[in-house]
């Protein structure tokens, strides 16, 4: 699933190419998919195109598309077989967006509806301070720490990916509750969190299944530590384990829990 380096890399793409351009007319081919009633809104002028956690919120003039990627989601200038629709606009260039799966979506929300949507959104983690982090962190003293990273309410953007690569270089074993993983340890995985995303948006984020973007692929999967890794930075052989149905990769030398202050 695209992650916040996936979404910013797109978001960023889309911001360059689509705005102030108008929507004259969409063709959808998948209605579960995209939300027929933005049709009743035509013409829509882009006015800017942001990113919160993983959303792609396109703002308009009257009002704002959300599109959601979730696991194969994404916008092409070019057209094939998992084409869910068509964005045609005044200049007479089109867009479309595909869907392999079918399990994103382009919806319509009025800015009051979308205030209330993104209230049940965490904070942005490249804008949360150390402090910040582990006073979210710890208001969940018995969840498994992994998970609570993948938790959008309570911090947006992470996903399976970087989650995983996150508490490898902060040492931290990823079956470790949050009760259990030393001020120090939570202190790293906050650093090498923001490092890792920020390394991520600039290889335009992580290929190895079906996320690519509007220029191609991202370059991340090149420089990933223990995710779908045979063997870790320094030589160790990668472990897989599932924590709530997830298959998570990581070194039980490095990540050994016995160890995680050193």
């Amino acid at each position: 699933m695209p992650e916040l380096p996936e979404v910013e890399t797109v978001v960023r793409q889309l911001n360059n190419n689509l705005t102030n351009k108008t929507i004259t007319n969409i063709d959808i081919y998948v209605n579960k998919t995209i939300d027929p009633q933005i049709k009743k809104h035509l013409p829509l002028n882009i006015i800017s195109i942001t990113r919160r956690g993983k959303l792609i919120i396109i703002n308009t003039s009257k009002g704002h598309l959300v599109t959601q990627l979730r696991m194969t989601g994404y916008f092409s200038y070019q057209e094939d077989k998992f084409k869910v629709a068509t964005i045609h606009f005044k200049d007479n260039t089109t867009i479309y967006h595909h869907s392999i799966r079918k399990f994103g979506s382009i919806k319509y929300y009025t800015k009051e509806q979308l205030n209330q949507y993104l209230k049940r959104i965490g904070p942005e983690p490249l804008n949360t301070s150390p402090q910040q982090f582990y006073k979210l962190i710890q208001k969940h003293p018995n969840a498994n720490l992994k998970n609570k990273l993948l938790d959008q309410s309570l911090i947006a953007g992470i996903g399976n990916i970087y989650a995983q690569e996150a508490m490898y270089y902060a040492k931290i074993h990823p079956s470790t509750q949050v009760k259990d993983a030393p001020i120090n340890n939570l202190i790293q995985l906050h650093k090498y969190m923001q490092k890792i995303l920020t390394q991520a948006i600039k290889n335009k984020g992580t290929s190895i299944e079906n996320y690519s973007h509007l220029e191609g692929t991202g370059n991340f999967q090149n420089l990933l530590a223990v995710y779908k890794q045979t063997n870790c930075p320094k030589g160790h052989i990668i472990e897989k384990l599932k924590i709530a149905g997830r298959g998570t990769y990581y070194c039980r030398v490095c990540q050994d829990v016995k160890k995680i202050t050193k």
